[in-house]
């Protein structure tokens, strides 16, 4: 098993919760970035740079994730395709991508952009960013005790 981080889209403070869960229960960690991100490394943490470009961080993933694996990423159409190989895939505010929702949240993507492409403002309010945090820390933390199993 595996974790992968599209770090692109994530924050230091996300990026850092996955280290340390990573270091803590033994499961090797891969943050893809195509630009330079600052984390730890280590023998389970590995950090790769990937060419800039549209959806290089995307293809690096998806030739290497495997089901299983857990994956950590902002970009819905990445987390409909890691989803549908069996991966398990956390959005970085917390949000669990599932079969059962990944369709939902592709649709409520592809209207969003549309209506930006029409100039129309299409940000909400937000919950504080302490409050997704810590939604994401123990989002990820239960989904490493299911991956793991019974001890």
């Amino acid at each position: 098993m595996r974790i992968w981080v599209d770090a692109d889209g994530c924050s230091a403070r996300v990026r850092e919760t996955v280290r340390r869960a990573s270091e803590r229960v033994g499961i090797p960690a891969e943050f893809v970035a195509a630009v330079p991100i600052s984390i730890r490394r280590s023998t389970r943490i590995g950090v790769v740079r990937v060419p800039a470009g549209r959806d290089a961080a995307d293809r690096h993933i998806l030739d290497r994730a495997e089901a299983g694996d857990l994956a950590v990423t902002a970009d819905v159409p990445l987390a409909g395709e890691l989803v549908g190989m069996g991966v398990m895939v956390i959005h970085p505010r917390g949000d669990l991508f599932t079969e059962g929702n990944i369709g939902p949240r592709l649709s409520e993507r592809n209207a969003m952009a549309r209506l930006r492409a029409m100039g129309v403002s299409t940000r909400t309010g937000s919950r504080r960013a302490q409050d997704r945090h810590k939604r994401f820390a123990d989002l990820h933390d239960a989904v490493l005790r299911k991956l793991e199993g019974p001890v």
